[in-house]
């Protein structure tokens, strides 16, 4: 899902300190919180700018891979639009999140730059994060609610998701939820400070008297898209898995029925049975490989929701929060399941779709394509 709190969490301070001055800060008030200020930037430094960055970049190759096969493929069937469309969005997640990755690095924000890191990432990769995170969610949601119904009502499916419907989702997803995060920067403007310990002037951004309550709107509009996706995940995977174990074992009774009756023999109502269950042998391997989509999101997403609901249960965990230097740890943490999320559907891909194999070793000469199972 797109995590509920994202666009929280990737406030960042208005000051220029790095990560290095963190480090050595030593402030009577940290001794009240559970988990000191060195402590936390080390997990920060672990999770984003190590651990966080080598999956980002395995990820961002891979998205471009799922691209190139998706598009070699063509778009003549509403699954390929809709897994094109989810690997674009997670390309934009892991591009975003790489940002991040760089500018908490100690090494970048000691670099004489002409600019706050931590303040231009906020605008330039913290709010487009949001948004493909958001548009990640929308379209795995979609693609859910494609496979359930191609399992509880197969014969309409395909007149109520065409491919043309399923890019107008895709294009429609990524137009609303950027438009819904613009007005955001209206309140944080790009703006020329002078920096006497620099003796220099450093990009950073200026904040209009309203950015409080603009930036809660925004907020609150980008949370309602990330739960009403992460809970139609939750909800069309149950559905799709109850649907197709249903339907399953319906083709299997007919087909023992029809085998029963004419035993050893090819009469047309076993040509029937064995077609009926070469089709529930497609329809689960395809089913399968959506679940197992689902499921790896639900599972990535859940540490930020737990976040999110623990911060309304304890209001001192959370940004600026007396309990900030473990929120701050713990959100490194659920940053890197987000990011192992965009990565790794290209596995699943491999293990579980036929199609995508045989395409995918067409284009990157790994041997001879597999045949059709």
């Amino acid at each position: 899902m797109s995590s509920p709190s994202t666009t929280e969490v990737l406030a960042i301070p208005t000051n220029t300190s790095t990560l290095m001055d963190m480090l050595s800060n030593s402030s009577s008030s940290q001794s009240t919180q559970v988990m000191s200020y060195r402590v936390s930037v080390i997990f920060q430094v672990i999770f984003y700018c190590i651990l966080g960055a080598a999956i980002n970049l395995m990820g961002t190759i891979t998205n471009v891979i799922n691209i190139i096969v998706f598009c070699k493929q063509g778009f003549k069937e509403s699954i390929n639009v809709s897994l094109c469309g989810l690997a674009v969005s997670d390309l934009g997640c892991l591009i975003t999140l790489q940002w991040l990755n760089i500018c908490f690095n100690p090494l970048f924000q000691q670099a004489d730059l002409p600019f706050d890191p931590l303040q231009i990432e906020y605008i330039s990769g913290g709010w487009p994060h949001v948004c493909f995170t958001r548009i990640t969610g929308l379209i795995t949601a979609y693609v859910t609610l494609e496979r359930c119904l191609c399992i509880t009502m197969p014969l309409k499916v395909k007149l109520i998701m065409t491919p043309k419907i399923t890019a107008a989702f895709v294009i429609g997803s990524h137009i609303v939820m950027f438009a819904s995060t613009a007005p955001a920067y209206k309140v944080n403007l790009p703006h020329w400070e002078w920096d006497p310990s620099r003796n220099k002037s450093i990009l950073g951004l200026r904040f209009t008297s309203d950015k409080v309550e603009i930036e809660r709107l925004a907020h609150g509009l980008n949370n309602f898209f990330g739960y009403l996706a992460f809970v139609a995940i939750i909800v069309l995977t149950a559905i799709l898995v109850t649907s197709l174990n249903s339907k399953t074992r319906w083709r299997e009774q007919m087909t023992s029925a029809g085998v029963s009756q004419k035993p050893g023999a090819t009469s047309s109502s076993g040509q029937s049975g064995n077609a009926t269950a070469a089709v529930g042998k497609k329809d689960r391997r395809v089913v399968k490989m959506v679940v197992v989509i689902s499921s790896v999101f639900i599972a990535c997403f859940c540490p930020v929701t737990i976040i999110f609901i623990a911060k309304i249960i304890w209001p001192s965990f959370g940004k600026f929060g007396a309990q900030e230097n473990i929120y701050q740890a713990i959100i490194s943490i659920a940053f890197m399941f987000e990011t192992a999320n965009s990565s790794v559907n290209i596995f699943i891909y491999l293990r579980l779709s036929t199609k995508y194999r045989e395409t995918f070793h067409e284009l990157f000469s790994c041997g001879k394509s597999d045949a059709a199972t």
